[in-house]
């Protein structure tokens, strides 16, 4: 589903809407199959709201999770100065 339905979906809504990103809003089965999606085509969503996760981040053993909180930041920097 999020390797084919997804970005097939995003991308009738983008040219019905003629609006370039996207906000997904995710829950249960489409929250796994909006995260793949998200993963191979992120220039197609703006925001992604998951209303039941499907991972938690505790359980990552990964530097990963120490960026997590540092992202939006770094998302809404880069903006502020036109690099994104």
């Amino acid at each position: 589903m999020g390797l084919y339905e997804n970005p097939a979906a995003i991308e009738c809504i983008r040219i019905k809407t003629k609006i370039s990103k996207i906000i997904n809003l995710g829950f249960l089965l489409s929250t796994t199959s909006g995260l793949v999606s998200a993963g191979l085509r992120p220039h197609s969503i703006e925001i992604m709201i998951d209303l039941t996760p499907v991972i938690f981040l505790k359980t990552i053993n990964s530097a990963f999770k120490y960026f997590i909180p540092y992202f939006c930041f770094m998302k809404i920097k880069r903006k502020l100065m036109g690099k994104y």
